[in-house]
């Protein structure tokens, strides 16, 4: 099953270029496509809250119209109080995102359909769901889970497992990760085994333990632990989803931070890192002109570039990291949530380029790049954001890609990932796109540096 895509661009076309504009009359037609059974995550949710014309709102207020009962799936962090309340009136009734416990409980007291993914299973949340007996209100979710977890890991399983782990009846983490969602979105089916429900089932060895020895689709094994075999495949769409990443390769003088004016020193804007967490708080650092480029190589920070790679303008964005982020080399992914231009940080401009150079190439991927030298590398030539080989050799590859970004001080829970959302303009605070910085509270776009007052 599918989702309708709720905003593309994520918050307009003002502060991002994405690669193409899905309309009201857009989500109408997908809503009648057979396997579309809900509108994804809304994630504009600063603007949603407010009057506003965007095309997510109109194809809401004619859904209340026309199928009240539709399900809505939400984006919402940080919201609370008034402001969660306004969301939810407009029909919303999930989330999945990172909170405080403070927010996931007024989630819970207002009805929310709360969904738990990985970053998200922190003993007080579990420990608040199990002595409030919750778990018809909740279930495990996955998001953005890459192929080295979910070949070393798994899927829903491993959420499944941990929770056990960390103090979960096994009945209820299972519950949680099949009835529960199944219930969320109207699949009243499946979810259980019972007569008259689609026998959709696995066999397992313990259920605290939950290794899959067999899995069956309607009645029919599909996979056996015993019978399987390394796939050797590679993939293809067709010609349509490839060469999307439509870049002029840069010189050396596009990773120079140009400052037009007399020699001085300014105010840079700099996103600062959390290993604990994807917000991005914004930050000034002082930093030198000198003939009019920005002297930043001494600074401490790490500098970031996002270069628009759909073909449409061309933009080229600046902006600098701090933190937890990269202290060697540098890394560029083409996948870069949700608009997927290319995003670039490094600590010297010559692995920059040779970062940018090698996805431009391969028409996508993510890379670490060292001393002129590429430490790993998953190529992603499907619309620069999927990989055509198997799930196993993807995540080979990738594996090779988190140990880069581990060994070249990208400290986060996960490095790749958090690097990867720099662009994503619904979470908070401060995020790059090819347009400049965006403020994501006040939703106003930032310029890279201040003047001193003197």
């Amino acid at each position: 099953f599918f989702a309708i895509p709720a905003n593309v661009p994520v918050t307009g076309e003002q502060f991002e270029t994405s690669g193409a504009a899905i309309s009201c009359q857009n989500m109408l037609e997908l809503k009648k496509t057979e396997g579309i059974i809900c509108l994804g995550e809304v994630m504009n949710y600063r603007q949603i809250i407010e009057e506003n014309d965007s095309e997510v709102a109109k194809f809401i207020a004619q859904v209340h119209q026309e199928d009240p009962c539709y399900v809505l799936e939400g984006h919402c962090p940080q919201l609370k109080d008034a402001e969660l309340a306004r969301y939810l009136y407009l029909g919303i009734g999930s989330d999945h995102c990172e909170h405080d416990l403070e927010e996931i409980r007024q989630r819970f007291e207002n009805g929310m359909f709360v969904q738990i993914q990985d970053m998200m299973m922190r003993q007080e949340i579990l420990d608040f769901i199990r002595e409030n007996n919750l778990y018809e209100r909740f279930s495990f979710v996955t998001d953005d889970t890459f192929p080295d977890i979910l070949t070393q890991k798994g899927h829903l399983d491993y959420l499944v497992r941990k929770a056990v782990a960390m103090g979960m009846r096994p009945e209820d983490a299972i519950y949680s990760a099949t009835y529960t969602p199944a219930i969320r979105m109207r699949l009243t089916d499946r979810g259980l085994i019972a007569p008259g429900k689609i026998a959709d089932f696995l066999l397992i060895d313990d259920p605290a333990k939950l290794n899959i020895l067999q899995t069956y689709k309607r009645g029919k094994k599909v996979f056996d632990i015993s019978e399987t075999e390394p796939d050797q495949n590679i993939y293809s769409l067709g010609e349509q989803f490839e060469n999307s990443v439509r870049i002029e390769r840069p010189t050396e003088e596009t990773f120079k931070v140009t400052i037009p004016g007399f020699d001085r020193r300014v105010l840079v804007r700099v996103m600062r890192i959390w290993r604990d967490t994807n917000k991005v708080m914004p930050t000034l650092v002082e930093m030198e002109v000198r003939d009019g480029i920005l002297q930043w190589q001494k600074s401490g920070c790490a500098l970031t570039m996002v270069f628009e790679r759909h073909g449409k303008n061309g933009h080229i964005a600046y902006g600098f990291a701090c933190g937890d982020c990269l202290k060697q080399g540098a890394v560029a992914s083409s996948l870069s949530h949700d608009s997927h231009n290319l995003i670039v940080m490094g600590r010297n401009e010559a692995d920059m380029k040779l970062a940018v150079d090698a996805l431009i190439e391969r028409q996508g991927g993510i890379i670490a790049v060292k001393d002129g030298e590429i430490k790993g590398l998953l190529e992603l030539p499907v619309a620069g954001i999927m990989s055509n080989r198997s799930v196993e050799e993807a995540g080979r590859q990738f594996s090779a890609i988190r140990k880069a970004f581990d060994e070249q001080g990208y400290i986060h829970h996960n490095n790749v990932m958090n690097f990867c959302l720099l662009s994503l303009t619904c979470v908070a605070k401060l995020k790059l796109t090819d347009c400049g910085y965006l403020d994501t509270e006040m939703m106003k776009i930032r310029p890279l540096y201040e003047e001193i007052e003197r």
